[in-house]
């Protein structure tokens, strides 16, 4: 399952990680306010998403997500900042479309300590002054990803749960991507909504 979602999101990962350039989000502390908001709106929506999901065959650590978000907001106030308001919707219709997110979502922590070392030394950014949340688990990030490879290699690929799956994380992607689009003030709306394609 993880390599087919690796290879199905491949350029929708990198239109992402355009908009979240290293070099440009660590040069001032608006930028990286910036960057901070669209992830605190992307992982809002994912959230509410993700709960409202009938988890009766799988069982994913949603506390711990509820957690990472709990630290974007905690970044938020250390910086003196407000999060967008929650008009921000995010569709996932199955299962499988769960799974695609939360791989994306999970996906997201080893990057954030690529960005926590570079924001640290640009910015002066310390777990209690705007980079909790990039820090995450630490040393543990690499080692809980492989746990949740290791289930999510566990689901059979090549099936309807695969194709929802794939979805699903592709609907991810393109959430963030709008959202940091409407920050950057382009979106030409007021309400991000990223529903199933019919």
């Amino acid at each position: 399952m993880h390599q087919r979602l690796k290879r199905s999101t491949r350029e929708a990962h990198l239109r992402v990680e355009r908009w979240f350039d290293l070099e440009a989000m660590t040069r001032s502390p608006a930028a990286y306010l910036q960057c901070l908001m669209v992830l605190e709106l992307s992982l809002s929506a994912a959230l509410r998403a993700l709960c409202a999901i009938d988890w009766a065959t799988w069982h994913p650590d949603l506390a711990r997500l509820e957690t990472r978000h709990a630290w974007l907001l905690e970044d938020l106030r250390a910086l003196d900042a407000q999060p967008y308001l929650p008009s921000a919707h995010l569709q996932l219709g199955s299962l499988g479309e769960g799974i695609g997110c939360l791989y994306v979502l999970e996906g997201s922590a080893l990057g954030g300590l690529v960005i926590y070392k570079a924001a640290h030394l640009s910015l002066g950014v310390t777990p209690d002054k705007g980079g909790r949340y990039f820090q995450g688990l630490g040393r543990c990030t690499l080692a809980d990803w492989k746990i949740f490879l290791s289930t999510l290699n566990a689901l059979p690929g090549l099936t309807e749960l695969g194709d929802q799956a794939e979805a699903g994380a592709l609907r991810t992607f393109e959430f963030i991507e709008d959202a940091a689009r409407f920050s950057a003030g382009d979106a030409g709306r007021q309400q991000l909504a990223v529903a199933p394609k019919s």
